[in-house]
């Protein structure tokens, strides 16, 4: 039961998943756009990481996807979850 639950905290959220919790989020300043083209641009930038075999990238970019998810949109909104090297909204 314990290995579940450490493999359940280890997969990051999806590019939809974080960009409907970007979206939804009235107080964060992303681009206009919609959840098709922010799924379209996360997926995008996780598989430029994945090409480039960056665990580094993977392993920011998987943190800053959870934190967003698990964080409050004023604390989003706040830049607790950025990190300039991989954020792209």
């Amino acid at each position: 039961m314990v290995a579940l639950f450490v493999s359940l905290l280890a997969c990051a959220p999806t590019c939809e998943r974080t960009c409907k919790k970007i979206l939804s989020c009235e107080n964060i300043d992303a681009p206009s756009m919609n959840i098709d083209e922010c799924t379209s641009a996360c997926s995008a930038q996780q598989n430029v990481y994945e090409g480039w075999d960056d665990a580094q990238k993977i392993e920011a970019f998987d943190d800053l996807k959870s934190c967003i998810v698990a964080e409050e949109c004023d604390t989003v909104a706040h830049g607790f979850c950025y990190d300039e090297d991989v954020y792209i909204w």
